[in-house]
């Protein structure tokens, strides 16, 4: 019987500091709760060794057509939402950075290789 396999959950801390820098940077009408998303993310991993946070950046606009399921031919995004991933991203690193952050992590404790094998 094969391993189970692990959901990509964020670090608590890291969501909460990551929603008050986006908000702070780009306005709290850049943050939505998105709909649970069921699909094969390997981030995961890096998740059960650090802290972090997973984040969707809206590339999906249906005025322009883009929004079809990842890895699929139908699959176009909307470059626009490069930009915000990006302003996201650093709004984050600056905000970890230039705090006194402890997120209260515990890595998992199986070897990596172990947690790669799991997942293939």
């Amino acid at each position: 019987m094969p391993e189970a396999l692990f959901e990509a959950r964020n670090n608590t801390a890291c969501a909460q500091l990551g929603r008050k820098a986006v908000a702070d940077a780009l306005g709290s009408d850049a943050l939505q709760d998105p709909q649970p998303w069921m699909a094969s993310e390997s981030f995961a991993l890096f998740l059960q060794e650090y802290p972090g946070v997973l984040a969707f950046t809206g590339i999906a606009n249906p005025e322009k057509g883009c929004g079809a399921n990842h890895h699929t031919p139908e699959f176009d995004m909307d470059e626009t939402g490069l930009t915000t991933g990006a302003a996201m991203g650093v709004a984050y690193a600056l905000a970890f950075l230039n705090t006194d952050f402890d997120p209260q992590f515990t890595p998992n404790p199986e070897p990596v290789e172990r947690l790669a094998k799991r997942n293939v």
